[in-house]
């Protein structure tokens, strides 16, 4: 239901007007029985990034925005530029489409600071946050591998400083030296 169509609605079971401030072009959907209209407007509103306020008999919806700054390594940098090139991080935040349901809210990346600057509810800020971790979590680990020629009696020499260095482990201790 469109949110103007909620407020038509509720209008049957309580004397009010409403205001929609700033395009706050949502839907809203559920069933609220037995509840207090500052519980229904509670429950329908603020999950959406929209606060409410009352003034005498007319309720005014407007955006609940937060801006949160994102500070991304250079790896999150690059595939958080490539999923807002592709529009899929927008969709993950505003499903189906990736178009903000609220005015206001949006998604700049400033590659130049490392940093993904987000204008949105509170609800939303923490599913971005958690999902931009998540890019983190999963980056691949990186092996480097030298293979060195050494005389064989240099061997145990470099083996100490090896270990020296490293720290002594066991699957050192039973790895093979190249002659």
């Amino acid at each position: 239901t469109a949110l103007a169509d909620f407020f038509n609605n509720l209008l049957i079971y309580a004397d009010f007007n409403y205001n929609i401030v700033g395009g706050a072009n949502v839907t809203v959907q559920g069933r609220f029985n037995d509840m207090r209209v500052h519980e229904v407007l509670d429950a329908a509103l603020h999950p959406r990034g929209l606060k409410w306020t009352r003034q005498g008999n007319v309720i005014t919806v407007e955006p609940d925005l937060h801006v949160r700054i994102f500070s991304l390594d250079d790896d999150s940098l690059q595939k958080t530029r490539n999923l807002l090139n592709d529009k899929k991080l927008q969709q993950t935040l505003w499903p189906p489409d990736g178009n903000p349901p609220v005015q206001g809210a949006e998604l700049r990346l400033d590659e130049r600071a490392g940093q993904l600057i987000a204008t949105d509810s509170t609800n939303n800020l923490d599913r971005l946050d958690k999902f931009l971790k998540g890019l983190t979590d999963t980056a691949p680990l990186r092996y480097e591998v030298k293979i060195i020629r050494i005389r064989p009696e240099e061997g145990p020499k470099i083996k100490t400083l090896l270990e020296a260095h490293l720290g002594s482990d066991q699957d050192f201790d039973n790895a093979t030296m190249m002659g």
